[in-house]
């Protein structure tokens, strides 16, 4: 074999080892880079996990069985109550709801005590039980919501607000043992039965005027009736045991019953 010959054969044993030393590079190269292409993906996978997680306990805020999503609310940072001061529009439709006891933000757990001015009047719910964390229904609360026809009061409930439930579809009541009936608070309902226990003390001004009601037992707790309380209703014969400052004659007088209604009276508070 001449030397010409010899050199090309050297030249290219070179090339391919060349070549193939370039393919090993590269293969390695390749096999390193999907493997911190898996590792990276992999990392990057836990950390979602990691966010999605945290994220769902920063915005959870349901702690009982009321869908807490659906409402809106004010704080009182210091007492850490809050008030529902509404609602998603329709939010309840047709529904029977529990209202909630209580809601978390910013991981703080607020005592809901009270519904604002207005605050379930979009809900268009078909009943309501109202739970014993709640103190006060502000006025306005319901107004408005035609499909509500049925409402249960907690026992502990301090006050209804003036105007709460009017132009609702309620067709009965029972307000147990709250302390405070704002006036109009019934007005232009469907409610033809009124029930009342101890503790009841105030029943504002025209609070179930105009309702086909056609008795009423006041409590004796009750110290005060306000005017055209339950005028213009069905009801021709009432007992009261305590009519507050005034005598049942003045009563009469303003209208608190219908004009030709017997009015039993129990006692006088001193005036």
């Amino acid at each position: 074999m001449g030397e010409n010959e010899q050199g090309g054969m050297l030249r290219v044993v070179v090339v391919v080892g060349l070549v193939a030393l370039i393919s090993i590079v590269i293969i390695t190269s390749v096999i390193g880079l999907k493997g911190k292409m898996s590792a990276s993906q992999n990392n990057a996978t836990d950390n979602i996990a990691t966010n999605m997680s945290q994220i769902e306990k920063e915005t959870t805020i349901v702690t009982d069985k009321a869908d807490n999503s659906k409402y809106t609310y004010s704080y009182d940072e210091s007492a850490k109550t809050a008030t529902i001061t509404g609602t998603v529009s329709d939010a309840f439709a047709n529904e029977d709801i529990v209202l909630p006891t209580n809601v978390i933000k910013d991981g703080t757990t607020y005592s809901v005590t009270g519904i604002g001015i207005g605050g379930m009047g979009r809900a268009k719910m078909k009943s309501a039980t109202i739970p014993a964390s709640i103190k006060t229904i502000d006025m306005y609360a319901f107004m408005g919501d035609s499909t509500l026809t049925s409402v249960d009061f907690a026992a502990s409930l301090d006050s209804i607000g003036d105007s709460a439930f009017v132009n609702t579809g309620l067709t009965s009541i029972d307000v147990k043992g709250t302390k405070k009936i704002g006036d109009s608070a019934f007005q232009n309902t469907k409610i033809t039965s009124v029930k009342m226990s101890s503790g009841v003390e105030v029943i504002g001004t025209g609070a179930f005027q105009g309702l086909a009601i056609n008795s009423i037992t006041i409590p004796d707790t009750v110290y005060n009736i306000g005017y055209v309380a339950f005028n213009n209703t069905n009801i021709n014969t009432v007992h009261v045991p305590f009519v507050g400052q005034k005598s049942a004659t003045e009563y009469i007088q303003k209208l608190a019953f219908n004009r030709d209604a017997t009015i039993i009276a129990g006692a006088t508070y001193p005036g």
